[in-house]
């Protein structure tokens, strides 16, 4: 089912003229350029830098760089079991 949205798309895409795939491209690179998160620092995330920061936190913790909750609440000093 995926192959033929993207034959679909590529076949639409071809159709247009010019200036309608200048257009159609401005519209993906204006919605992969949208604030849609804000970072612990308050900075703006787009949705590529949220992608971005999502795959590293995943290769992250595939590579075992992670604290467990219990970890964390003895740096923290709270009591794991009222969580």
């Amino acid at each position: 089912m995926e192959t033929m949205t993207v034959k679909n798309l590529y076949n639409s895409f071809i159709r247009m003229t010019p200036s309608e795939q200048h257009e159609f491209i401005s519209c993906i690179k204006a919605y992969e350029d949208q604030t849609i998160a804000y970072a612990t620092d308050g900075h703006p995330l787009t949705r590529r830098q949220y992608r971005e920061r999502v795959h590293a936190g995943i290769d992250q913790y595939a590579e075992g760089h992670y604290k467990s909750l219990e970890d964390l609440c003895k740096e923290t000093g709270h009591n794991y079991a009222e969580l």
